[in-house]
């Protein structure tokens, strides 16, 4: 990946082939949260993995509407939703735990 700073040449920004590939390490789909990604959209990755956009935008909207039910609910009982991975800063949603400070940088 290259970059063209103002004024400068271009020049390599990221050597992207000299970068390892690490595989992503996640826990099993059946120990997964409810709302985690992977558990959450598995249907709709299925689906486009296989070319199928009609189930994969059904599957998507599954997903949707179920959002909106929730939201719906929590409106009419009064119920606050809690965020567990982010927390607001003035207009801002923060990562609780951003890469600084899992890596102590």
């Amino acid at each position: 990946m290259h970059a063209e700073f103002e004024g400068g040449p271009k020049e390599v920004f990221v050597d992207i082939h000299s970068i390892p590939i690490i595989k992503k390490q996640c826990l099993p789909v059946s120990k997964q949260g409810e709302w985690e990604s992977r558990r959450l959209w598995r249907h709709v990755t299925k689906a486009l993995y296989d070319n199928d956009v009609d189930v994969a935008s059904n599957e998507k909207f599954k997903i949707e509407e179920h959002q909106r039910d929730l939201r719906k609910y929590r409106e009419e009982t009064g119920e606050v939703h809690q965020q567990t991975l982010f927390h607001k800063d003035g207009d801002n949603w923060l990562f609780n735990r951003p890469l600084s400070k899992r890596k102590g940088l």
